[in-house]
């Protein structure tokens, strides 16, 4: 059977995103633009934080110190689950607090750069921040929203020392994950062009 281009180039793209799924490459997927389970998994965490938010900002007038306090916690937990640096985290908690959607969409968005997040479920997050915010505080009054934001945003902060101890770890992981992968790989090559010389040379051939 004949395969087309296009069938070609969808048989490559699902091979290349089922080894973009292992070890190290499922780390780096996001990064090239490959879709794998690590940006699926972040995505869907992703998802979950929007429909929390989506619920808030309609409910947005009722909303009271507890439900705020419950908000800020569950936003800084989820971000923390899609990998989001703690002090990042923390800079989203506070601008949320402050009442002013922008800065809190802005400070979203530079985190979700870091960790190479692209459109889909984080575009309806800064939407929800950039209208819902201001209406939110304002329901829970500035200087309480204010204060449990700065609360909550400290115990993420003092996360953040751990948080880059982890990533370390996982570099170091990875960088041996490749070592070993591309060293075996070469050690292979290595061992096929030395079988090569040797049959060239029992051949009597020395123009190789």
């Amino acid at each position: 059977m004949k395969v087309t281009k296009r069938q070609l180039k969808k048989i490559i793209k699902e091979e290349l995103e089922t080894v973009m799924d292992e070890g190290f490459f499922g780390r780096m997927g996001d990064k090239i633009g490959f879709e794998t389970g690590t940006t699926k998994g972040r995505a869907k965490v992703i998802g979950i934080l929007v429909n929390n938010w989506k619920e808030a900002v309609e409910d947005a007038r009722y909303m009271d110190q507890d439900g705020f306090n419950d908000l800020m916690t569950n936003t800084g937990k989820l971000l923390k689950a899609a990998n989001f640096e703690p002090e990042k985290i923390a800079q989203i908690l506070i601008a949320i607090g402050s009442g002013d959607g922008t800065a809190a969409a802005d400070a979203y968005l530079a985190a979700a750069q870091d960790v190479q997040m692209r459109g889909g479920a984080g575009s309806d997050l800064i939407t929800l921040f950039h209208n819902g915010v201001p209406e939110i505080v304002a329901a829970v009054g500035e200087e309480e929203a204010r204060r449990s934001a700065q609360a909550t945003a400290e115990k993420f902060a003092a996360l953040n020392a751990e948080w880059e101890k982890e990533q370390k770890f996982r570099g170091q992981e990875a960088d041996a994950e490749m070592n070993a992968k591309y060293g075996a790989a070469d050690a292979r090559n290595k061992a096929k062009e030395s079988a090569r010389l040797k049959k060239l040379q029992t051949k009597g051939r020395g123009d190789y």
